[in-house]
């Protein structure tokens, strides 16, 4: 097998599908056991050799390719159905529930699952528009997941009147609580199990618990349940370009803190939470749920960061529980200022401010409290920017960034976190066209726990005097659920005659028409103010010193090389300043992160000796071992790195990206039949992942299999864009959003106020 020269340790917009190929091995993932026995719709080829394994895999099978799965009945959409059941089924069936059930019920109305419908103008105009231009049959494809009751009906394909009551029933109670099974390839990728489920009768002894059997299946408080339609891909079968994947919230989660995976970085230690732990947090009951205990249900009003619909539907609780629940989640803090001569000044409170010259400031933004990327769910509609404003000691504003975004949605100054998708003629695509998907020029979305650094440049003014510092610089994180190009089409949509046909078809049902029209709420998640200049003080209740030091390195690591230097002085400086208070944790924590901007700039004995150091302070630890493999593949010390790296993916079964690391430094080391294990590992977690489909392919070529052929066309339909960089600069040329995001280490401009 020959080398794989390219280790491709970056992960952006990740997505699983698939099921196929027998095999035997089981994988923990998420909270359950997945058996690696998946339906491809061809039968296994085995050579008769044992099947290799990873040492912590069961040593049982044949050897065969592990190929992603083809869509079932109701393709391209993944859902499948078991036993009898019908769409009509699943219609109004909260009226059924609601006797017993009356504050899970009234939760859920307010939820975006019971929106999911074509009730939503938003979700109308996209899926109409993608109708149009792919055919009924392709919007199989989001039905899946936002109509189950028309999917299952083979009514998608067909007509659909405003009238049916089917494409006004979103994701209704049985739509979850009958799923009997779910893959983790995403796109609906679950089965919906029918037969009739007793109501509790007091007469009828072991009634209630076989009720509460029928309708609490085993995936029901699983990940893999909301990764099921909470992970999605664009495959050609859509009569798109390319496969694409993107919308993945799963995949970050199971690579972080909260799903128990210590391998990203040494942290502080957060609490194990999944996607319930979040989303359906507790909350007390008002109309005696039978559900409750201890006066309580698990909230299926499902928060998340959808302000919108609550907005259009009216819903002034839903609204403020969302609001609640969004502020804080990510903190902002104005680190570090470098000034006109190149001297970097941290904190940026210590920062000269001289009059007539050019200063840059470092705003960090850190995810501390979301369990994905955030922002999730539709990246490129994501609507959530950063504001900066400047003033003197009076007040005066003297420059902003950013201040301009609320009112057009497209203000040239506002870094905005979201996903820049665009055609394959480089124009960027801010209306849901994914039909038209073809490359993502950048991702500006922060993993669970990680930072993110955007620096802004300020002209001092020629005249500011003595009399007017300090300066306070004015840092606010906002969130708009989505950007107002999408709300424009909703908008149009709504007034059309279908979308007022919708609406009709809506207050005849009895429920609450969405109008998309009005403005949408904005959030503000977090705010800092930060004083520089003459007498300057830092504000009470900041940071301390070190973690805005700690901070700051991490958001930097991600920059191109010529800024590691700045991640490692940052690293540098927290060290320091823990070296007297700080405790051996805090200590090993920056040190690991040391080690991984040395190994970076290819300072491979810089960096073994930092994770020494770090392994002193924080004995065992799983991160260290990440780090060490991953430093070591970076110079190409495949042979050495196998070990740690296999070590960090057993600690951390769950991680596709510590299975795919570990798969390309054995395949680039010639060990083909453990590269191929741990390549199906990683598969089963993620069945098309590029990265993963290539080792399984050219080991299955080294070992002569027969299978390699199929294994190879699998990857090739699945490796991505051949030329994104041609349509990148395509966007640049036509986009001036585009072209700044797309420059290495770029600067906002903070726009001067002529008073």
């Amino acid at each position: 097998m020959q080398p794989i020269l390219l280790l491709l340790l970056a992960v952006t917009l990740q997505l699983g599908c698939g099921d196929d190929g027998e095999h035997a091995t089981k994988v923990a993932v998420a909270d359950t056991e997945v058996s690696r026995t998946e339906r491809a719709g061809t039968e296994p080829s085995g050579t008769g050799k044992p099947n290799p394994r990873d040492p912590s895999a069961e040593q049982t099978g044949l050897i065969t390719a592990s190929l992603p799965a083809k869509p079932g009945d109701f393709g391209p959409t993944r859902v499948r159905v078991e036993g009898e059941l019908s769409g009509e089924e699943l219609v109004d069936d909260d009226k059924d529930c609601e006797p017993c059930h009356a504050d899970v019920v009234r939760q859920w109305r307010s939820s975006s699952h019971a929106g999911a419908s074509l009730e939503d103008p938003t979700y109308l105009a996209t899926f109409e528009r993608f109708r149009k231009a792919t055919g009924a049959v392709a919007t199989r494809f989001c039905a899946g997941c936002h109509m189950p009751a028309l999917t299952i009906d083979g009514a998608v394909e067909k007509p659909i009147r405003p009238d049916d009551v089917r494409a006004h029933s979103g994701l209704t109670c049985k739509s979850c609580h009958r799923i009997s099974e779910v893959s983790l390839h995403g796109n609906g990728g679950y089965t919906l199990t029918g037969g009739q489920v007793p109501d509790p009768n007091p007469k009828v002894p072991g009634s209630l618990e076989e009720h509460k059997a029928g309708f609490a299946l085993d995936p029901l408080r699983k990940v893999s349940l909301c990764g099921a339609c909470h992970r999605g891909f664009l495959h050609p079968d859509l009569g798109v370009n390319q496969f694409m994947a993107g919308g993945d919230v799963i995949t970050p989660h199971l690579a972080s803190g909260y799903a128990g995976n210590r391998l990203a970085r040494i942290d502080e230690p957060v609490d194990k939470l999944d996607c319930i732990g979040c989303h359906m947090r507790k909350e007390k009951v008002r109309d005696g749920d039978l559900a409750a205990r201890n006066g309580e249900v698990s909230s299926h009003r499902f928060l998340g960061a959808n302000t919108w619909m609550a907005a259009m539907a009216g819903d002034g609780v839903q609204l403020e529980l969302l609001t609640e629940q969004l502020r804080g989640i990510v903190s902002i803090d104005v680190a570090a200022a470098t000034l006109e001569d190149g001297t970097r000044v941290f904190p940026a409170e210590a920062a000269p401010v001289l009059a007539g010259q050019r200063l840059l400031l470092d705003v960090v933004l850190r995810n501390l409290e979301v369990g994905h990327l955030f922002p999730g769910a539709a990246l490129d509609v994501q609507d959530t920017w950063i504001e900066v404003k400047v003033t003197d000691s009076s007040g005066t504003l003297i420059a902003e960034a950013g201040g301009k975004h609320a009112r057009s949605g497209s203000d040239p100054t506002a870094h905005v976190l979201a996903a820049f998708t665009t055609d394959r003629e480089g124009k960027r695509l801010q209306q849901r066209e994914f039909q038209l998907f073809d490359t993502v020029v950048e991702n500006m979305a922060i993993g669970p726990r990680d930072a993110a650094v955007v620096r802004y440049a300020l002209d001092v003014p020629a005249g500011l005097t003595a009399a007017r510092h300090p300066l306070t610089v004015t840092a606010l994180l906002r969130h708009r659920r989505n950007g107002l190009e999408l709300q424009k089409l909703a908008c149009e949509t709504a007034r059309s005659a279908r979308g007022r046909a919708f609406a009709r078809a809506t207050r005849a049902l009895g429920r609450k028409v969405m109008d998309p029209c009005p403005s949408q709420p904005i959030v503000d998640i977090a705010e800092t103010k930060v004083a520089v200049g003459i007498g300057a003080r830092v504000q009470a209740g900041a940071a301390p010193h070190w973690r805005r030091s700690f901070d700051l390195g991490l958001a930097l690591i991600h920059q191109v090389q010529e800024r590691l230097d700045e991640a490692r002085e940052s690293f540098e400086n927290a060290l320091e300043l823990l070296a007297k208070d700080g405790t051996p944790e805090e200590r090993a924590m920056v040190q690991a992160s040391l080690a991984r901007v040395a190994a970076r700039q290819g300072r491979i004995d810089e960096a073994l000796s930092w994770l020494d150091m770090a392994e002193a302070g924080d004995p065992g630890h799983p991160a260290l071992l990440a780090i060490r493999g991953e430093a070591l593949a970076l110079v190409w010390r495949w042979q050495e790195s196998i070990a740690p790296l296999r070590k960090a993916a057993q600690s951390a079964p769950q991680d596709v990206r510590a299975w795919t690391r570990l798969a390309m430094a054995l395949g680039s080391a010639g060990q083909d039949e453990d590269a191929l294990a741990a390549a199906q590992t990683g598969l089963a977690l993620w069945p098309e992942k590029p990265e993963l489909l290539r080792v399984q392919a050219l080991a299955l070529k080294s070992l002569g299999h027969a299978d390699a052929a199929r294994a190879m066309e699998s990857y090739m339909l699945h490796r991505g864009h051949d030329n994104p960089s041609a349509v990148r600069m395509a966007c640049e040329n036509r986009d001036e959003n585009c072209a700044r995001e797309r420059i290495p280490a770029h600067t906002h401009e903070l726009r001067p106020v002529t008073q």
